[in-house]
């Protein structure tokens, strides 16, 4: 299965501590596309005890590898991935199509939806805000996280799982760190 996912994310490397790009106005809304491994995926989804019947949505999902994961990997039942970027959501969508037409992993199309847009706009957040969402994604620079906590702590407060993909969200005192994880995270992952 691993095998099958590396050949439509062929980039499975994320950027070095020592040499992480720096947000540019340029790069959109709230930062550029930063692929993450998709060991540190696999882990992040195995960390949230991702499973069947859960729904996943990624906030800034980039080529959409999480979602592909949560329900190639681990069966979730929906996944929704949300970017203000139109051109990785239809890099993301073109990887979807050709991991279902090729038919090399068991992926139903229907369970994984892209969309772009800016996650505080009223009609794309309330995709975000949905309730039925169990795991929630967020890869999200420590500057732009207050935008988003009111968002991340309705989410936590009804106990869906936050993973905080890179940078910790410390500065949302009301989270607090998923039981398997130490204080300095695991791999990056909180």
């Amino acid at each position: 299965m691993d095998k099958e996912l590396l050949r439509f994310y062929p980039t499975d490397e994320a950027p070095l501590d020592n040499n992480f790009p720096r947000w540019m106005p340029d790069d959109g809304i709230y930062g550029p596309f930063i692929p993450t491994s998709l060991y540190r995926v696999k882990l992040a989804l195995k960390l949230a005890d991702c499973k069947p019947g859960d729904i996943v949505a990624d906030l800034g999902c980039g080529d959409g590898r999480f979602c592909a994961a949560a329900i190639i990997l681990f069966d979730a039942s929906f996944a929704v991935g949300i970017d203000s970027d139109a051109t990785v959501i239809r890099i993301a969508e073109t990887i979807v199509d050709q991991l279902s037409v090729n038919k090399l992993v068991n992926l139903n199309p229907q369970k994984i939806s892209f969309v772009t847009g800016d996650i505080c706009d009223i009609n794309i957040g309330g995709i975000a805000r949905d309730p039925s969402i169990t795991i929630l994604v967020a890869f999200l620079f420590p500057e732009f996280s207050f935008d988003f906590r009111d968002l991340l702590l309705a989410h936590f407060n009804r106990g869906c799982k936050i993973v905080a993909i890179t940078f910790d969200l410390a500065n949302i005192p009301e989270l607090t760190l998923i039981d398997n994880c130490d204080r300095m995270g695991e791999n990056g992952i909180w």
